[in-house]
């Protein structure tokens, strides 16, 4: 028959100022759950009810404190097995002289709902942002996506994935740098494949596309594959933003274009572009190129170069004083560079 709970239904759950306290005397550890609030519309199976959670932790070993806030309608089906919470909000707010970080803020939203029986889960507008710091470090990160998967064959897509990120790191160059990258990931764990479509990451100047596909992930031998274009970038004055001091060239004007297009394929100790094309200024180079076995690197490729002035791409040429003719014998012998 039908499960007992189904005829029952409850006014409301509310637990005020709860406290557990859990201390290892052995090593040293005690953490407390502190300041436990939780409170319910009326819980009807099958229905949707409103539900309010805060509650503190804090712990000695790591030294830190966190609070946790959950807003959110939860809907249990216990016949159909089916779960759902809709306009979930969970908030944390973390600190710690012991953890990778001393301060973080933390937030997802989002809409999630399982069936069990069809083994399906989804979370549709996710939105995941976190604000970390330590020291002088910073990082500012937003995540947004929507998800399904079926446990049963063990396929997961994430549609519409968008991260932005600022990071602050006196080590980078201006003190800062910004990631944004959009992308479709599929993973079947069956197939032991993940792929990332429709990839676009922009990081300083740089903006590469990408479609990949990644095999075997759980052998000790994965192997990677797929597309790749990085736009046209000034190389010169990405050098400079990145304080890299590029060689001394006759031309002050090179490196000011530079275009990459190939397929290729790769694995743990190889690597090979096909079908590259590759842009530096009014030079164009294509052919393909790889490298076998890293720890010991044997190159094949075959490659063209249309046109290229390599002078302005060397050191200036510098008047230099005529040598004495046994000098000029001496400096003939030497080996060519």
């Amino acid at each position: 028959g039908a499960p007992a709970l189904a005829a029952i239904t409850i006014a409301g759950v509310q637990l005020t100022d709860a406290n557990i306290l859990w201390s290892d005397a052995v090593n040293g550890q005690e953490v407390r759950l502190e300041k436990f609030n939780l409170n319910t519309d009326p819980l009807t199976p099958g229905k949707p009810t409103a539900v309010d959670m805060t509650f503190s932790v804090n712990s000695t070993k790591p030294k830190a404190s966190v609070d946790v806030a959950l807003d959110s309608k939860i809907m249990v089906d216990m016949e159909k097995q089916q779960f759902a919470l809709s306009g979930l909000t969970l908030t944390t707010q973390a600190q710690s002289t012991d953890l990778p970080f001393s301060t973080a803020d933390i937030e997802l939203n989002g809409d999630v709902s399982a069936d069990l029986i069809k083994q399906l889960v989804e979370i549709s507008d996710l939105a995941f942002s976190a604000k970390v710091n330590k020291d002088q470090q910073a990082i500012d990160a937003t995540l947004t996506s929507n998800i399904s998967s079926n446990l049963a064959n063990q396929q997961t897509l994430l549609e519409g994935l968008k991260l932005t990120a600022t990071i602050n790191d006196p080590t980078l160059p201006n003190g800062k740098a910004n990631i944004n990258l959009t992308a479709n990931v599929a993973a079947d764990m069956q197939k032991q494949t993940v792929s990332l479509s429709s990839l676009a990451l922009e990081v300083f100047d740089l903006i590469v596309n990408a479609d990949v596909t990644a095999s075997k992930i759980s052998s000790d031998k994965p192997a990677v594959a797929g597309n790749l274009a990085i736009q046209p970038f000034n190389l010169r004055q990405l050098s400079k933003s990145l304080a890299i001091e590029l060689p001394v060239m006759a031309d002050d004007s090179t490196l000011e274009l530079v275009e990459l297009n190939s397929e290729f394929t790769a694995s743990a100790d190889s690597f090979s572009a096909i079908k590259l094309a590759v842009k530096l200024d009014q030079s164009q180079l294509t052919g393909r190129f790889a490298i076998a076995n890293f720890a010991k690197p044997s190159f094949n490729f075959a490659l063209n170069l249309d046109e290229i002035d390599a002078d302005r791409y060397l050191p200036p040429v510098q008047e230099e004083k005529a040598a004495p003719p046994a000098s000029a014998a001496a400096a003939g012998t030497t080996e060519l560079p």
